[in-house]
């Protein structure tokens, strides 16, 4: 039973093992090698000073779009394949993907009156 799902796991364990080892890796290679990090603290190549700190934060709000939209093209990948899936039960697939639609509109919708599209 199990067996069917057998080369998904190995080739999950093989993707962590490799994210672990480019991990630790980049922090050996870090500890050993410091110039970089002086270098990229110094001015940009026109020669002005900074206006401001490299490292600031930016506001949420600049992300919520952003991450909406991708969800929103993740929702609109969903339906191919569950019009192919579903394509030999013709009403149960018509009753669900219309589930599937009047969720993501109602989404858009919310986010529409909650100003999350508004910059």
């Amino acid at each position: 039973m199990f067996q069917e799902y057998l080369h998904a796991l190995v080739f999950m364990i093989i993707i962590a093992g490799f994210s672990v080892i480019f991990i630790l890796l980049s922090r050996l290679l870090t500890l050993f090698n410091n110039k970089y990090s002086k270098i990229a603290k110094e001015n940009y190549e026109s020669g002005f000073s900074m206006l401001s700190d490299t490292d600031q934060r930016f506001s949420v709000p600049y992300f919520r779009p952003a991450l909406f939209s991708v969800i929103m093209v993740l929702f609109l990948l969903l339906l191919f394949p569950l019009s192919l899936i579903f394509s030999s039960f013709p009403f149960l697939s018509l009753f669900l993907i219309f589930i599937l639609m009047c969720l993501g509109i109602g989404s858009f919708i919310y986010a529409i009156k909650k100003g999350l599209l508004s910059w």
